[in-house]
């Protein structure tokens, strides 16, 4: 009777737990779904606003450069000029007076449909336009067409036309004016470069909500076109040296996991990803998060965006997480401490009225622990022999199937493996691939380097090889066929697949980058990086070609034999081919692939 109370007592205190907790989870859910919609909606308003306001900037940027174009002083110089019958320095004074003043231009050019500097408020920058950056030749096009096109991103290089040499004019924002002769045909096009960080600053400190809340602008590269609210963080973390300097230099990418900031700088060889709103942005897409995500400091934050494709930038209006959703979880706070509470009385009581039958059942328990016990030693004591002498077995089979150097397959293995898949093959009717592969010039790499290298030399092609994923398909195999040769059984493959398969084996051994002074083969040190192309077409040559960058490196020539479905199959003869077209390989100049079937050759 006793014994049952206590049950119903502990099923009833159960329940109510359960339900304080499904009941408080409801809430939950609902006040932070709220939140976020009202988040949401804030951040969506504020980012249309600030979408409205650059693009009638931009707007009165475009009218302000379609007064000087249309101005007839200007014009009329315009054509002068590019007839020969007029000095450039009355025009070049007009434009100073007329343009630079209310645009804090960087730079004012003339650019002829050939894209030369025919005048420059900068006498610099007067020459052939080398370079502008892949925003610059897309929207110059346009502008012949005789559109006026705003563009957020150029990097300008010209010859100048006075000593001929490079000059780089810098990263800017740049408005192309197509300027029209008497018979409406674009003779120029009128380049106004200015630095967008103090105007597009201007509208982005509107965006300052709270402690954390900003607006920047970006291009399609990712880059900042306005500075950070966090300047200072970011001075710290020496993602920049000085407050400005971010714009088009600091990349919208999250930290790197040893840093607390990078950012990701233009000038680094590698280009780190952007984060989740600026790779949305970027490829198009207008958008907002109140999930979180994480921005260029690594803080969780939610955030709306816009890209105005028109003009070739976006912007975003971020808030930390943490502050958005404050309410909320002051609020979950509360919710959590009473409910803690509840369950914590709740508990105490189900335990007390558990620990009385706990204790009556812990003598029973203990007897039959003493039996049981009893049984597990003789037990185990059985599996441990059996296991033991598992073990042994399966160690000796290992051991006599794998390579000891590379701990590959070994020969043994590969021969009973390819027996198993005649067998198959035949019954059926499938087909079948042998690649044998042989480390170029390792005689000559063991007299150089000494043994000891060599091997260490085999260990590294053949984890370069192993870790390349050639084999992931059953009935796959990678093994040590011996001395510096491997070979690979691929089971009823596609031509393109065993093509692919020797061309990334061979890419594999090459990354690797081992030096090798006694080999015939010179590689560019440009081209021994992955490459989808053979080596003998991305600058492998003989060593009297052997040019400044060249480097002898660690190669490896590929025979190929394939067995197609349908024909007969004899195994030795298989392989027989395969070594053949390894032979051809090596005639041929090693570090390459060699097929002896004439229609998988052709891929």
């Amino acid at each position: 009777m006793k014994r049952s109370t206590t049950r119903t007592l502990m099923f009833f205190g159960a329940i109510v737990v359960a339900v304080a907790l499904q009941v408080t989870f409801y809430a939950l859910q609902t006040l932070r779904q709220e939140a976020k919609i009202g988040t949401g909606e804030a951040l969506e308003t504020l980012a249309e606003g600030a979408a409205l306001s650059y693009r009638l900037w931009v707007e009165q940027l475009l009218a302000h450069v379609d007064v000087l174009a249309a101005d007839n002083t200007f014009h009329s110089g315009v054509l002068k000029v590019l007839e020969g019958g007029m000095d450039r320095a009355p025009l070049t004074a007009h434009i100073n007076s007329s343009i630079a003043a209310y645009t804090s231009a960087k730079d004012v050019m003339l650019v002829t449909p050939d894209q030369y500097s025919l005048l420059s408020t900068k006498s610099s920058s007067q020459g052939q336009i080398e370079s502008g950056g892949r925003e610059w030749h897309r929207s110059f096009k346009r502008a012949l067409t005789g559109v006026t096109v705003f563009v957020a991103t150029v990097d300008v290089v010209i010859r100048t036309e006075e000593q001929g040499n490079l000059f780089k004019v810098g990263k800017s924002s740049a408005i192309f004016r197509p300027v029209s002769n008497l018979d409406n045909e674009v003779v120029a096009v009128l380049a106004v470069l200015f630095t967008p960080g103090e105007r597009f600053n201007r509208i982005a400190r509107l965006g300052r909500l709270g402690q954390s809340g900003e607006i920047y602008t970006f291009n399609r590269d990712g880059y900042f076109l306005s500075g950070s609210r966090f300047e200072d963080q970011l001075i710290a973390a020496q993602a920049i040296d000085y407050a400005g300097e971010e714009v088009f230099k600091l990349r919208i990418s999250p930290p790197q996991p040893d840093d607390t900031l990078t950012g990701g700088s233009a000038e680094t060889d590698e280009v780190p990803s952007l984060t989740l709103m600026a790779h949305e942005a970027t490829q198009g897409r207008n958008g907002v998060n109140t999930e979180g995500y994480k921005d260029y400091r690594g803080v969780e934050v939610v955030g709306a965006w816009r890209w105005l494709e028109e003009f070739g930038f976006g912007l975003a209006v971020e808030l930390d997480r943490e502050e958005a959703l404050l309410s909320y979880f002051q609020t979950r706070r509360v919710f959590i401490a009473v409910v803690a509470g509840l369950a914590l009385l709740a508990c105490v009581f189900i335990f007390a009225l558990a620990r009385v039958q706990i204790l009556a059942r812990t003598r029973l328990l203990e007897v039959q622990e003493q039996l049981e016990r009893r049984v597990k030693e003789r037990t185990q004591a059985l599996t441990d022999a059996h296991d033991a002498l598992s073990v042994a077995n399966q160690n000796l089979q290992t051991m006599a199937t794998t390579d000891a150097l590379t701990n590959l397959p070994n020969r043994r293995y590969f021969d009973e493996h390819a027996l198993h898949q005649e067998l198959l093959v035949r019954r059926e009717n499938s087909g079948l691939a042998i690649i044998m592969i042989d480390v170029d010039h390792f005689k000559q790499y063991n007299d150089t380097y000494g043994h000891q290298q060599g091997d260490e030399c085999l260990r590294a092609v053949s984890k370069a090889m192993s870790e390349s994923g050639v084999c992931r398909r059953p009935g796959d195999l990678l093994a040590r066929y011996g001395g510096e040769e491997f070979v690979i059984l691929l089971n009823n493959p596609t031509e393109q697949y065993v093509a692919e398969t020797a061309a990334r084996l061979r890419e594999s051994v090459l990354l690797l980058g081992i030096e090798h002074s006694g080999s015939s083969i010179c590689i560019e040190a440009q081209d021994y990086f992955l490459s989808k192309q053979p080596a003998e077409d991305k600058g492998v040559k003989s060593s009297s070609e052997m040019g400044e960058n060249s480097r002898k490196l660690v190669t490896v020539s590929l025979g190929v034999a394939i067995h197609h479905r349908g024909e007969k199959l004899v195994l030795s003869d298989l392989i027989e081919s395969a070594d053949q077209a390894l032979y051809q390989a090596k005639q041929q100049g090693r570090n390459r692939v060699c097929y002896s079937n004439e229609l998988i050759g052709e891929l």
